[in-house]
């Protein structure tokens, strides 16, 4: 029996860059307790370190800064489980993106403080 993976969708975008979003496949392999986020930390680690999302890791629910849209649901990522074999399609919780996963909390306009330090990190 071959490894289990999970196949996660990502709806990538840079407003600043991109005239539209995009989409981008990876196959992850599959570990007990995955979540979306230990997910997103995985391609990020691995395949590709220009990801952005949100990783505030309280890792309980309890903070919301990790939410995305799964599967058409917008979800906590710490807290959303995965099963081995799963299909995801990921994409921003909120239109006011920042850059791929990554969107502003308040649902207001980005704050220019925020964006010159991770488009600096980038």
């Amino acid at each position: 029996m071959g490894e289990e993976k999970v196949v996660v969708h990502i709806e990538r975008s840079d407003p600043g860059a991109d005239v539209r979003p995009h989409w981008d496949r990876f196959e992850v392999p599959y570990q007990q307790r995955h979540s979306v986020l230990t997910l997103l930390n995985y391609i990020y680690e691995y395949y590709d370190r220009t990801l952005s999302y949100r990783n505030y890791t309280c890792g309980r629910g309890i903070c919301d800064s990790c939410r995305v849209n799964i599967n058409g649901k917008v979800g906590k990522g710490c807290a959303t489980p995965v099963p081995p074999g799963a299909e995801l399609y990921l994409k921003p919780c909120s239109p006011h993106v920042i850059k791929d996963l990554a969107t502003v909390l308040t649902g207001g306009p980005p704050e220019p403080a925020v964006l010159g330090v991770w488009r600096a990190e980038g």
